[in-house]
């Protein structure tokens, strides 16, 4: 008669000391892992990011940013928005990049499909000569040329 009543009495207790255990270990705070030194360092001689360029050409708004240029490519965030015509221009085929005077090649496109109002991606030139000095990003095929510089450090 005994083990009737001392089997219920075992199972609430260990439910409960298993609910105490888990909102124990849910309040437990868990310190961040630990960062290397290196992430809170910035390197001698690295380049800064280079700012964003914010053109409009005429109802097309258009926000060009570089995201790496180095010895192996270049790579640009490109994003275009407008609301009164298809953005219709193949990137590929219609930018140029020039670095220090030296036309980089091999344009790529990773992003939206020509056509619509809204289009973003990324456009990416093969590395064909200087790392430094003046970079020059002009895309022809819009109401006027559009031409984005920035000056390059080594």
């Amino acid at each position: 008669m005994r083990t009737r009543w001392l089997v219920p009495v075992v199972a609430i207790v260990t439910m409960a000391g298993t609910a105490l255990a888990l909102r124990t270990a849910a309040d437990t705070v868990t310190p961040p892992p630990p960062v290397s030194p290196a992430a809170d360092r910035v390197e001698v001689g690295s380049p800064a990011p280079l700012p964003a360029r914010a053109l409009r050409v005429g109802a097309v708004d258009i926000v060009i940013e570089p995201i790496r240029i180095d010895a192996t490519s270049a790579v640009f965030s490109v994003e275009m928005s407008t609301h009164s015509e298809e953005l219709s221009v193949d990137l590929t085929r219609t930018s140029v990049l020039v670095v220090e005077g030296v036309e980089w090649t091999g344009a790529t496109w990773s992003g939206d499909p020509p056509g619509g109002h809204h289009r973003g991606g990324e456009l990416t030139f093969e590395a064909s000569g200087p790392t430094t000095g003046s970079a020059v990003l002009s895309i022809d095929g819009f109401s006027a040329p559009v031409e984005a510089e920035w000056t390059l450090s080594g």
